[in-house]
């Protein structure tokens, strides 16, 4: 559920920035598959902070590719700045193969989702963008108060007593790599960031808790591209 002190952290983080906090521009959301509810930031909320921070960005290459499925990726690279420091992000959305006008409104959605992403990551953030809601491998579910019941979700798996980071490791490196025969590189990265939405060096910088949700939205995802 959501608690308290979890609106609180919201609350803080949007003050701690510039932002109204009546206007919820940072939200909880519970997202399936996942045993934690995540914080988003709100559509305008982005917007706001480039604007608080003096940030200016701009697209450095975009581009489609196809996948052997048939599934079309418009993609997108932006780099974010505020003249002394810069960040760069990749955002990526599906696109319908069969209609140039809708091709290129997946080009210009691949290079918003690459802005926000660029300044979440500048900001440092603990939040995922909106636009990252819809890439999601499961759609989110309701805000819960406290003293409600969560939404249905599938049950977590059960963790096993001998898991060891090491083994976690190689497992979702495995799960990975069949992942990307199937569906590219862009999946899998985009699998792991929504699972864990934070950046690490390696593998191991990842906690337990983590590394079980990683694995988890990748076998999930895997199921889904076998159904």
């Amino acid at each position: 559920m959501i608690t308290d002190d979890m609106k609180e952290k919201a609350r803080n983080l949007a003050v701690q920035h510039g932002l109204d906090p009546d206007s919820e521009p940072f939200r909880w959301i519970r997202v399936r598959n996942q045993e934690q509810p995540v914080l988003y930031a709100d559509r305008t909320t982005v917007d706001q902070l480039m604007k608080i921070y003096g940030l200016s960005a701009d697209i450095i290459d975009q581009g489609f590719e196809r996948f052997d499925s048939g599934i079309l990726v418009a993609w997108a690279k932006a780099r974010v700045t505020d003249g002394a420091k810069s960040r760069v992000s990749l955002g990526a959305v599906r696109a319908p193969a069969h209609s140039a006008f809708e091709i290129a409104n997946a080009l210009m959605k691949a290079e918003t989702k690459a802005v926000r992403r660029a300044v979440i990551r500048f900001l440092a953030l603990p939040v995922v963008d909106e636009s990252e809601l819809d890439t999601m491998e499961t759609s989110p579910g309701t805000e819960t108060s406290p003293g409600q019941p969560s939404p249905a979700s599938p049950p977590p798996a059960s963790p096993r007593a001998e898991e060891r980071p090491e083994e976690l490791i190689k497992e979702i490196q495995q799960l990975a790599n069949s992942l990307r025969e199937i569906q590219g590189d862009l999946t899998v990265r985009s699998t792991v960031w929504n699972a864990v939405p934070r950046k690490v060096s390696k593998p191991e910088d990842y906690s337990l808790e983590e590394l079980r949700r990683i694995r988890n939205a990748l076998q999930a995802k895997l199921r889904d591209s076998s159904a």
